[in-house]
């Protein structure tokens, strides 16, 4: 499964080992290659997504997150376009999106490298 923005604590609660290292990807402390890494491996391996779409308020971010200056920096938009060409939304649970791979989910959508 690949866990989405700021979900620190969802892979333990789900019961579930997240595909990537990283736990939170917040622009201005998420590297370009974290998250181009990141596209690679959930184009490639992910059967599940969960996404937290409350974690997209920029003000919030930016509260939490004093570094995040820009909100969406190339490297992010292009994870998230490959996120939304690639999985597909399956339900809304409340605050959180399930998708599962599509036709779209392949590691050449990330682009780049």
């Amino acid at each position: 499964m690949f866990f989405y923005r700021y979900l620190p604590l969802m892979p333990p609660l789900a019961g579930r080992v997240s595909l990537t290292p990283l736990d939170i990807y917040v622009p201005g402390y998420t590297t370009a290659a974290q998250y181009a890494e990141a596209c690679r491996v959930v184009m490639r391996e992910a059967d599940w997504m969960v996404e937290d779409v409350s974690a997209t308020n920029p003000k919030l971010i930016r509260n939490v997150f004093a570094a995040a200056r820009r909100e969406a920096p190339p490297e992010k938009q292009a994870l998230e376009r490959a996120i939304r060409a690639g999985f597909p939304r399956a339900r809304t649970e409340g605050r959180f999106e399930l998708r599962q791979p599509g036709p779209g989910a392949a590691e050449g959508v990330c682009g780049g490298r």
